[in-house]
């Protein structure tokens, strides 16, 4: 699936790999989800021999999710930041880990412009350090895609006013939200 993800994407278009690690601390119990790890894409890049370049490799949740419901709520803010500083410093060894790369050839002209469909992406204030994975990933590959000069939009279903896009993501973030049924 990753060769034709590269296949089809055009000259400068970036391609996001997201996986759950199977090299990850948290995940030492096996099951039947399809794991890769950061080597394992490394060297399906090595094939294309230089034509793609890996602009970044993140990861999240370097301690197991199910933990951090067993910290205080006090603590949460203090537990994220231990979290995301480990999972920088280690991303081969958190739980999912994502690449974000393009194919060879400088951008030119106007700012590509990129929409990442998201259900569920603006949480209560309350919850703003609680939020679920898949929004992280989103928000984070949104983020990336927004320093490298790419227009992106979130799309994603209604919520009420008191509701906000998480800290950590780009308050410049243009953001469409539609009634749920879209989804």
């Amino acid at each position: 699936m990753i060769h034709e993800m590269i296949r089809v994407c055009c000259k400068d278009g970036l391609i996001l790999i997201e996986f759950v690690n199977k090299n990850s601390l948290a995940l030492r119990r096996k099951n039947r989800a399809v794991r890769l790890s950061v080597k394992d894409i490394q060297s399906i890049v090595k094939e294309y021999k230089g034509n793609l370049e890996i602009i970044r490799i993140s990861g999240i949740l370097f301690f197991p999710q199910t933990l951090m419901n067993y910290v205080p709520v006090k603590l949460l803010n203090i537990f994220e930041r231990i979290d995301s500083f480990f999972s920088k410093i280690f991303p081969g060894f958190s739980t999912r880990c994502y690449f974000l790369f393009k194919k060879r050839k400088n951008l030119v002209g106007r700012r590509p412009r990129v929409g990442i469909i998201v259900p569920d992406v603006i949480y209560p204030s309350i919850k703003n350090k609680t939020i679920s994975g898949h929004a992280q990933i989103a928000l984070s590959t949104a983020n990336i895609l927004k320093n490298n000069n790419y227009d992106v939009t979130i799309i994603t279903n209604k919520s009420s006013n008191k509701y906000i896009l998480p800290d950590f993501a780009d308050k410049d973030l243009n953001v469409k939200a539609f009634l749920y049924d879209v989804f």
